[in-house]
């Protein structure tokens, strides 16, 4: 029986889809496991790399080809044929922690949740750090209503997550969910538009995804973050539009949305603010996005207000965005963050 299908979004992915792939054929899941190459037009090896995988696990292992229309379009064209009774992405430089997925299987064998969220790992690309994502606060394995979830503190949502969350693919599948194709960061409509439409969440307490960070090309690398500011502010608009359109959202869900999107407003104002190399023009995008939101959404200023103000103090104490992401790995700045 198929428990879990994992959608991997392939782009000139070469140097890392084998170790993606190695940790998902494991002999203790692959038979309860599909996974789903999705090729978005590579020009490198990619395919071929895919193609053995396939000659391998025939049962298991399956490569979709389409032409380039970004990460979006892959979830999209993914999500679609996934068959397993639980859907995973997976991007094709990270892995899975595979000791940790047997458990994973036999847990998704016996919920029904509609979102299942588990623990994660951020692995620096040197090796030179693990930072542990972790939900607090959760009672694991207990089935919330999404009311219940939202009274519980923010750290409970730290794994809310494209990383974190598993969606049971009959219920994305009725969602009727599309994400924005051709723009980068639409993984953050990934892990809110599903929680509009979702009846109940679980938290388990295993570390799954392997996110690798600082590779050079990254769409969350500093320089392709203040490239393309415009892109995670089209992303924000597009979750505060998705918002308005659906007026019949209860409290919880309006808390959700707006916790998810002030979020993205926080990562716009540190891309423009302390990693842009040309501090006036982060200043000024800054305060545009800021007279945006003040003339748009009351609440969302309000919320965004001291996010904003520490990004701008931080500006000025000229804090570069090495020494920012060495503070965030310390325990001070996880204490203080309960506070922004």
């Amino acid at each position: 029986m198929c428990i879990l299908s994992f959608i991997i979004p392939v782009y000139n992915s070469a140097l890392y889809l084998n170790k993606c792939l190695d940790s998902l054929v494991d002999k203790r899941i692959i038979d309860n496991i599909e996974v789903i190459v999705v090729d978005d037009g590579s020009s490198d090896s990619s395919v071929l790399i895919a193609q053995k995988y396939v000659d391998k696990y025939p049962c298991s292992v399956k490569i979709i080809k389409k032409k380039n229309g970004g990460h979006g379009s892959v979830i999209n064209t993914g999500s679609k044929i996934a068959n397993g009774k639980y859907m995973k992405i997976l991007d094709s430089d990270d892995w899975v922690q595979v000791e940790n997925m047997e458990k994973l299987i036999l847990e998704l064998s016996y919920t029904d949740s509609d979102i299942v969220v588990t623990n994660f790992n951020m692995v620096d690309s040197q090796g030179k750090f693990c930072q542990k994502f972790i939900s607090e606060h959760v009672e694991y394995n207990k089935l919330y209503t999404l009311d219940e979830f939202m009274s519980l503190p923010n750290q409970s949502r730290s794994c809310c997550t494209f990383h974190g969350v598993f969606y049971k693919t009959e219920f994305y599948k009725k969602s009727n969910i599309q994400l924005t194709e051709n723009i980068y960061y639409e993984d953050q409509e990934y892990a809110t538009f599903p929680f509009y439409y979702a009846n109940s969440i679980l938290f388990l307490d295993l570390c799954i995804y392997q996110y690798l960070v600082g590779r050079e090309g990254q769409s969350v690398s500093h320089e392709n973050q203040v490239k393309r500011l415009n892109q995670i502010e089209t992303i924000m608009w597009n979750i505060l539009n998705f918002y308005n359109k659906h007026n019949d959202m209860t409290l919880a869900k309006k808390e959700y949305f707006y916790f998810k999107i002030s979020g993205i407003a926080l990562s716009y104002f540190v891309a423009a603010l302390l990693k842009n190399s040309n501090r006036n023009q982060g200043r000024r995008d800054a305060a545009k996005l800021r007279e945006k939101i003040k003339n748009t959404d009351n609440k969302l200023y309000e919320m965004t207000t001291k996010k904003y103000n520490i990004s701008v103090f931080l500006h000025i104490m000229h804090i570069s965005p090495d020494l920012l992401e060495s503070i965030k790995r310390t325990h001070l700045y996880h204490f203080l963050k309960k506070f922004i």
